[in-house]
């Protein structure tokens, strides 16, 4: 049942691939015939050497008989010739074995590198509906844990069973030439080990690492929770209450590492012991049977070999099977993703000849989730036009936020149209390339200020003085000043050692980088206290001059600039107004 399951997930590995590297893979594969070739030849010369140790004529006479040596009969000179050739052939055996270790995992880590840019390319396709709507964990471990395990626990496992599995078989032929009853018993007692440990070890591995992946997980979470909410636990003093939960997850994880750890070692013993107590049964047969020395020499080196070959070989298939069947999981998560259906990628229409000279409309527009029965938006009729200062007021849940991921196009309405001058749609890469987006989560990366500016761009690519110029447009000429490297200055992981005004002023930065026609702020400056958020609002409207703005807030007050202002409720464009009249409202 496991050697299927393995096969099973083999196949779906081996479907995800795409012809060059399953062409790859096959020809690294073949490497391995070379190798089971040389550990023959090998087994040959070291029993021609074991022989030419008590009866050298024999081998001189076998030499002689295909003109393999042209001088007469000397025992010392063919037992140096055969201990020469164990020595040449064994190196070239190694030799060949590295390159191909060699050779396979290259090809291996590079298929597994291209799987990984390839789905991270299905990734970036996704819709953003499909995105909001997946749990953000399931990329994050399929890229950094799934694909590795695939790879590393799946296919070079199952290379290294092909690998040794030629090798078991081709050494068992070269025994069945030698001595036919000695194979078939080798053969029957290899099969019945591989069967006993199939159907009893692998399972009993197969829970052990299970115990392992769940407990590693545990930790980890445990782990994360306490360095996620480090500020709290120490203000809460509650440090010793998560430590504790750490610490108990941690000493099962070191437990179920142990029981893992030794289970690997049984299948060595106990083949070990099987083929010791074989190698004495069978020189306790060879005496009843009043074999000659020589021959018993010979038929025992040649078995050593095998045996010293076979042993360490059929206990590295027996764990590269445990090792595969650990992978299953990952291999079945790898497989799921890459079977992302395509209506769930998104579609960006090409469009040529682009432009924006008069107005965003909105036409009947509807909107909801796919996974839910409730609308979002309903019956949106509005007009914004090219140059305009509008705002978007709501209370919370009111579709604000999911209006301007219409308007960007990375949401379809359900039904109803959204176009550029009446014609263009929103959902093409023209109309993003005009957009300057500022949300409401900031996500700055840990990088310079000016990487963070210049969002995306090579570094040889950055325009200094454009960079220079932005930095005094959102006032931040005072804090590049006072640093010492400037806009060279990292910061920090999610912009941690800075201010959230800073924060916010380096993403209105950002935006304005590209020189858009539209300016977008999604609630961006609720997070910033009043006095921090009225300097926002100042440096906002000063950038957003001679730019169409499209403003959503969650205070009334920082609208005070726009044109007009539409007022949502529960999922409804209840009024268009002023920002006076709004105040005229509210009082």
């Amino acid at each position: 049942m496991a050697s299927t399951s393995v096969l099973s997930s083999f196949k779906k590995l081996f479907h995800i691939l795409n012809v060059s590297e399953k062409r790859q893979l096959i020809m690294a594969a073949s490497m391995a015939f070379f190798v089971a070739l040389m550990e023959v030849i090998t087994a040959i010369s070291i029993a021609l050497f074991a022989q030419s140790l008590v009866r050298p004529e024999n081998v001189y006479m076998h030499l002689h008989k295909y003109h393999l040596i042209k001088t007469g009969f000397n025992p010392q000179q063919i037992l140096l010739y055969m201990a020469i050739l164990c020595g040449v052939t064994y190196l070239i055996k190694n030799v060949g074995a590295s390159f191909d270790v060699f050779h396979q995992n290259k090809v291996i880590q590079r298929i597994g590198l291209n799987i990984k840019k390839r789905l991270l390319q299905k990734y970036m396709g996704l819709s953003y509906e499909k995105y909001i709507t997946r749990n953000s964990s399931i990329p994050l471990s399929v890229m950094n844990t799934d694909i590795n395990r695939a790879i590393n626990y799946g296919l070079v496992q199952m290379m290294g069973i092909f690998s040794e599995g030629l090798v078991f078989v081709i050494l068992i032929a070269f025994i069945v030439y030698v001595n036919p009853v000695f194979a078939l018993v080798i053969f029957a007692v290899g099969a019945l080990i591989a069967l006993l440990m199939i159907k009893y070890l692998l399972p009993l591995s197969y829970r052990l690492g299970d115990n392992l992946s769940t407990s590693t997980k545990a930790t980890n979470f445990h782990l994360v929770q306490l360095l996620h909410t480090f500020k709290e636990v120490v203000l809460a003093a509650k440090e010793a209450k998560f430590s504790k939960s750490y610490n108990e997850q941690a000493v099962t994880m070191a437990d179920a590492n142990c029981l893992f750890n030794v289970f690997q070692h049984f299948p060595r013993i106990i083949i070990e012991t099987i083929f010791i107590g074989l190698f004495v049964l069978s020189v306790v047969y060879l005496c009843l049977t009043k074999q000659s020395s020589a021959h018993i020499m010979a038929l025992m080196g040649g078995y050593l070999y095998a045996a010293f070959r076979l042993m360490p070989g059929l206990n590295r298939i027996i764990t590269q099977l445990n090792n595969a069947k650990s992978a299953i999981k990952s291999i079945d998560m790898v497989d799921e993703e890459f079977k992302l259906n395509d209506d769930t990628l998104q579609s960006l229409q090409s469009v040529t000849d682009f432009s924006f000279t008069s107005m965003i409309r909105l036409q009947d527009v509807n909107f909801k989730y796919a996974s839910e029965d409730r609308m979002i938006l309903q019956h949106i009729n509005l007009t914004i036009s090219k140059g305009e200062c509008v705002g978007v007021v709501g209370s919370t849940g009111s579709g604000k936020s999911t209006l301007i991921d219409l308007m960007l196009g990375l949401l379809q309405p359900t039904s109803g149209d959204i176009t550029i001058d009446g014609k263009y749609p929103v959902n093409c890469r023209q109309w993003h390339e005009m957009i300057g987006y500022v949300p409401q989560s900031l996500n700055l990366i840990d990088d310079s200020i000016k990487a963070n500016i210049a969002f995306g761009d090579e570094t040889e690519l950055v325009d200094e003085r454009h960079i220079a110029s932005l930095i005094k447009q959102v006032q931040l000429t005072h804090l590049v000043a006072k640093l010492e490297k400037g806009v060279e200055t990292p910061v920090g992981e999610r912009g941690v050692q800075l201010s959230g005004g800073e924060r916010q002023r380096i993403a209105i930065a950002r935006a304005l980088y590209t020189d858009p026609d539209v300016l977008i702020f999604d609630e961006a400056t609720s997070a910033l206290d009043t006095e921090t958020e009225s300097q926002m609002m100042e440096t906002i409207y000063s950038v957003a001059k001679d730019h169409t703005v499209i403003m959503v807030a969650h205070r009334i007050s920082t609208l005070k600039g726009c044109d007009r202002i539409f007022v949502f409720e529960e999922g409804a464009l209840k009024s268009v107004t002023t920002y006076d009249e709004l105040i005229e409202e509210t009082i």
